[in-house]
C-alpha cells in the first residue's frame, strides 16, 4: 500500500533534487574527520568522501553517514584475522572479478564471464560484512526455477543446454542496504472547476512528503548488471543474520568495488523516482496538474549504510558471440535475465534498419512492384476471361493490399526512429522491473503528506453553440 493509502504508482525517471544552495569559496571541512566536504546535488547535502559523513548544507548538522569504518586495505598478513587467513581469492584475468572463498573450495571458471583464467592468491583485504542472508535454495531447486523461467519464454526454446546448467554458481553478492528518512518538497500548478459552469480556478499547489525506508539494496559490484540484481528483489530481511565464517564454506563471495558514497547518483535516483511518482497525490480534486521541477527537491536525513551479503545463483551462457547473464534469488527463487531476441523480432529490426540505410531505393522498389502488380491485374481483368480473369482479380487485389502495406511499413519504419513503435521492442527479453520503494517502507516510522493550495487567478470561458471556446475572461480574485 502506498504512503497516502493508495496503490504506489509507476516510478518516473526524473531527478528532482534542484534545491538552490550557495556556499563560500573557501573549502568547508568535515566535522568528523576534518577532510574537505562538497555539496552533492543528488542528496541536497554536504558529503565527505573520506569518512562518508552527510551534513546539512546550512548548519553542518549530521544527517547520517555512508561511512564504512570496519573495512581496510591491509599491507601484510600480520593485520589479518585468523578467519581471514583461512580464506583465499580467485582473480579472473579476463574480466577482473575477485571471488572470496575458503581454502578448501576450488573454482575452475569465472561465474561472470565463464573464463577459466583464474589466479589463486592469498586474501588481500579483510573480509568482514555486517550481515548475511544464508542460501535457502540448493542447486537442484535453482535449476528447476531457471528451467521454469526459460520454459515460459517460447521464443528461446532450445537456448539452454543441459551441460550449461552445470556452470550455475552459488555466489554471495555484496550489497549496501541504505536506510533513510526522505523529505521531498514539491510544487506545481493545478486547475479545478469552481462548481459553476465554465468558471475555473488556477492554484499553486505545494506539498511535503516525508517517509522512511529501511534496507533498500544496492549491489556494490561493477561487474554485475544493476538491473539484473533489481529484477530478483526483494529479499526477506527477517532471515538476515550476523555474518559468521561458517556461512561462506563451500560458497563464493564477490568483493565489493564500490563504496556507498560513490553510488550517490544511483541511490538518490531510485529514491526520487518514488517521490515524483507520488506527486499525483497533490492532484486530488484537480482537473489538471503540472509539477514544477525547478521548485521541487529532496533531502535525505538519518542516512545509514549496512554492508550485507545476499545469496544469488549465477549462470553465464555464451551464445552467438555474446554472454547472457542470469540470476536466481538464492532465498526466494525469483529468476531474471536478458534473453536473445526472437527470430521475428530480429527479422523486424533487420528490415527496419535496412530501410533506414537505403530509404530511397526501398521506396522506389515498393512503389514499382505494387503499381506493376496492379497494372497487370487490371489489364487481365479488362482483356481476359475465365481463369485469366480470376488471376487478374487476385493480382489487382494483392496490388491494392501491397500498396496499403507499403504505406504502413513506411509509416512504422519512419516513426520507429522516434521510438513510437520501438519503445517496447524487445520487451520479451528485457529484465523484470524492480519492486517499488514501498516494498522497503519502515513500518515503525510515521509517514506524512502535507498539501497547501494558494489561489492564483480565476477565469470564465465563453463557448459557442458547438461547445468551442471563443473567449476567456479573467475574474478578479478577492
Amino acid at each position: 500500500m502506498g504512503l497516502w493509502n493508495s496503490a504506489p504508482k509507476k516510478p518516473g525517471e526524473d531527478n528532482v533534487n534542484t534545491a538552490p544552495v550557495s556556499f563560500a569559496a573557501k573549502a568547508t571541512k568535515c566535522p568528523n574527520c576534518s577532510a574537505n566536504i562538497f555539496f552533492e546535488p543528488e542528496i541536497a547535502s554536504m558529503l565527505c568522501k573520506h569518512c562518508g559523513g552527510v551534513f546539512d548544507p546550512n548548519t553542518l548538522e549530521s544527517l547520517g553517514s555512508f561511512g564504512v569504518t570496519h573495512e581496510h586495505n591491509y599491507t601484510g598478513d600480520g593485520d589479518m584475522t585468523e578467519e581471514d587467513k583461512q580464506r583465499q581469492e580467485y582473480y579472473c584475468d579476463s574480466c577482473g572479478a575477485v571471488l572470496v572463498t575458503d581454502i578448501n573450495t576450488a573454482s575452475t571458471f569465472c561465474p561472470f564471464c565463464g573464463s577459466p583464467a583464474l589466479i589463486t592468491r592469498k586474501l588481500t583485504k579483510e573480509f568482514r560484512p555486517d550481515k548475511i542472508i544464508p542460501f535457502k535454495i540448493d542447486r537442484k531447486k535453482a535449476e528447476e526455477q531457471f528451467k521454469e523461467y526459460i520454459g515460459s519464454k517460447k521464443h528461446v526454446k532450445g537456448f539452454i543446454k543441459k551441460h550449461q546448467l552445470k556452470k550455475m554458481t552459488a555466489l554471495y553478492v555484496p550489497f549496501w542496504l541504505i536506510s533513510s528518512c526522505i523529505e521531498t518538497d514539491m510544487s506545481g500548478t493545478g486547475k479545478k472547476n469552481t462548481g459553476v459552469l465554465n468558471l475555473y480556478s488556477i492554484y499553486e499547489v505545494n506539498g511535503k512528503f516525508k517517509y522512511w525506508v529501511k534496507g533498500v539494496p544496492f549491489d556494490a559490484s561493477r561487474k554485475i548488471a544493476n538491473k539484473l540484481m533489481e529484477a530478483i528483489e526483494p529479499f526477506d530481511y527477517k532471515e538476515m543474520v550476523d555474518f559468521a565464517p561458517e556461512y561462506l564454506q563451500g560458497f563464493y563471495a564477490d568483493s565489493y568495488d564500490q563504496l556507498p558514497q560513490e553510488m550517490i547518483p544511483r541511490i538518490s535516483r531510485r529514491m526520487n523516482q518514488y517521490s515524483t511518482s507520488e506527486a499525483q497525490a497533490l492532484a486530488d480534486g484537480l482537473y489538471e496538474f503540472q509539477l514544477r521541477y525547478d521548485k521541487t527537491f529532496t533531502i535525505f536525513r538519518n542516512i545509514s549504510a549496512l554492508y550485507c551479503l545476499l545469496p544469488v545463483w549465477f549462470l553465464n551462457i555464451e551464445a552467438g558471440g555474446r554472454n547472457y547473464q542470469f540470476a536466481v534469488n538464492g532465498q526466494t527463487g525469483e529468476v531474471s535475465g536478458q534473453l536473445p531476441d526472437s527470430a521475428a523480432l530480429t527479422a523486424g529490426k533487420g528490415l527496419i534498419n535496412f530501410y533506414h540505410r537505403h530509404r530511397g531505393i526501398c521506396l522506389a522498389v515498393f512503389m514499382v512492384l505494387t503499381i506493376l502488380m496492379m497494372c497487370i491485374g487490371f489489364g487481365l481483368m479488362m482483356n481476359a476471361a475465365g481463369f485469366a480473369y480470376v488471376i487478374g482479380c487476385i493480382l489487382g487485389a494483392l496490388g491494392g493490399l501491397g500498396m496499403c502495406a507499403d504505406f504502413l511499413f513506411i509509416f512504422i519504419a519512419d516513426r520507429s526512429k522516434e521510438g513510437v513503435f520501438t519503445g517496447n521492442l524487445g520487451a520479451e527479453n528485457d529484465f523484470d522491473k524492480m519492486p517499488p520503494l514501498s516494498a522497503y517502507f519502515d513500518e515503525h516510522m510515521k509517514s506524512s503528506l502535507e498539501k497547501h493550495e494558494v489561489l492564483l487567478r480565476q477565469y470564465s470561458v465563453i463557448r459557442d453553440e458547438n461547445g468551442n471556446v471563443v473567449e476567456t475572461k479573467d475574474i478578479p480574485v478577492l
